[in-house]
């Protein structure tokens, strides 16, 4: 398996009781508020670095991740059409 983090990057962060890597959101959430634009983030889980473990190799779970993938989509799109509706015309 090919996973970006290093053996002593995933310990060093382990020790801390970090759970989980995350790339982009940081960057999405800083330039929305420079840019005074909300935003936000749905995220799902699809791989483990600690574990060693990705979706991609492991059929059972990457049926999992897409049904969270599904589910996920259907909750931003719900939270979407209410954030459209709270909105005065």
């Amino acid at each position: 398996m090919q996973l970006k983090e290093t053996e002593d990057f995933i310990k060093a962060w382990s020790k801390l009781g970090v759970l989980a890597v995350e790339c982009e959101t940081s960057t999405l959430l800083l330039l929305s508020q420079l840019e005074g634009i909300k935003s936000g983030v749905a995220l799902t889980v699809t791989d483990s670095p600690i574990r060693r473990q990705t979706h991609i190799l492991d059929k059972a779970l990457d049926r999992r991740v897409r049904d969270a993938f599904d589910k996920t989509i259907k909750l931003i799109f719900e939270a979407m059409v209410d954030l459209i509706r709270q909105q005065p015309l």
